[in-house]
């Protein structure tokens, strides 16, 4: 008895410390994207100002990403229709902040995570 509920401590223990890592890359691809989002915009012209409404469209995603993850009462695909959801109205704000260069955006935006894909594979 003893030998398992030891067992069921370390098992505990381990996925609490995978977790942890996880959150803490989680928020590092979090820092990544809104540099790659900060560097494509300069990549097209964007003025100071859209990048910073740019940053906060993103970071309200993330927040609102966070909440419907953390909602244990929602059903795997009432939380996926959610994700898509927030995701969708992300893309719309971006739409209306970038209007004509939204594009263009999405272009240098590909460009910048192949790049860095490609280089985190050599």
């Amino acid at each position: 008895m003893k030998k398992i509920v030891l067992g069921l401590v370390c098992l505990l223990c381990i996925s609490t410390t995978n977790f942890a890592q996880t959150k803490e890359e989680l928020q590092a691809q979090r820092v990544i994207s809104l540099e790659q989002m900060t560097t494509a915009g300069k990549q097209i012209g964007l003025e100071e100002k859209q990048i910073t409404k740019l940053k906060g469209v993103f970071e309200d995603l993330f927040k609102s990403v966070d909440q419907i993850k953390a909602d244990s009462t929602l059903t795997p695909e009432v939380r996926k229709e959610k994700l898509k959801e927030a995701n969708g109205k992300k893309d719309w704000k971006v739409q209306n902040i970038l209007g004509d260069k939204y594009k263009a955006y999405g272009e240098a935006r590909k460009k910048i995570i192949a790049d860095a894909a490609a280089t985190k594979k050599q």
